[in-house]
C-alpha cells in the first residue's frame, strides 16, 4: 500500500505481485488404426447397413484373422510422424507454465480507481518415446508472452462502470501438440 500527493490532492494505490507454476506428465500412446473386412462380410448389406456400428463392429466379427469371414484391426500410424518430429507410438510428456504477475490499483478520487497491470506468461512442452533408448524429453515447443491489462473504474454510489483492455493466451494441451 503506498500514497503520494499532487499538489493538494492524496493519491492512494496497492501494488501487488505474484507468481504461479505448475506442471502436468502425461503418459500415453498415439495409435491409428482402422478395421478392413473380408469381401464376404462387407458385401452382407443387411449387416453392413445397421445404423449403429455397435451392431457391425461386434467381438464375434473382429477375428484378426485374413483367411475367415470378419474384420482385422489395422495399424495405419506410420514410424515417423512428420507433423512432430517424435517416431514411435507410446511417449511421456510434460508440460510447464510458469507466471509471473504485476498489479497496480490508484484509487485517483473518491469516485475514480485506475488498474493496472503486466503478466508473463511461459510455457513449455516437452516429450520423449518410451522405445528409445536415450529417454529424455526433447522439447516440442517453448514460448512466453507478455500480456497487458489496463482498467478504468467509476463508483458513483452501489454501481460500477468499467471501461478495460486485456490480453490473454491460451496455451495448446498435449492433444493438440502430440
Amino acid at each position: 500500500i503506498y500514497s503520494f500527493g499532487i499538489n493538494s490532492h492524496l493519491l492512494t494505490g496497492e501494488l501487488k505481485w505474484g507468481w504461479e507454476s505448475s506442471q502436468k506428465q502425461r503418459h500415453g500412446y498415439n495409435l491409428l488404426y482402422t478395421y478392413s473386412g473380408s469381401d464376404d462380410l462387407t458385401s452382407n448389406s443387411q449387416l453392413m447397413e445397421q445404423p449403429n456400428p455397435n451392431d457391425i463392429l461386434t467381438p464375434e466379427l473382429i477375428t484378426g484373422d485374413a483367411s475367415s469371414s470378419g474384420f482385422i484391426l489395422q495399424d495405419t500410424l506410420l514410424d515417423t510422424d512428420s507433423s512432430t518430429s517424435l517416431s514411435g507410438r507410446f511417449y511421456s510428456a510434460t508440460q510447464i507454465n510458469r507466471a509471473t504477475y504485476l498489479l497496480n490499483d490508484l484509487d485517483l478520487s473518491e469516485h475514480w480507481q485506475l488498474i493496472s497491470g503486466i503478466r508473463r506468461e511461459y510455457n513449455q512442452m516437452k516429450a520423449a518415446l518410451w522405445n528409445t533408448e536415450a529417454h529424455s524429453e526433447e522439447p516440442l515447443q517453448t514460448a512466453s508472452r507478455w500480456l497487458p491489462s489496463i482498467a478504468l473504474e467509476y463508483r458513483p454510489g452501489f454501481h460500477q462502470l468499467r471501461a478495460n483492455y486485456s490480453q490473454t493466451v491460451v496455451w495448446p494441451r498435449f492433444n493438440e501438440l502430440l
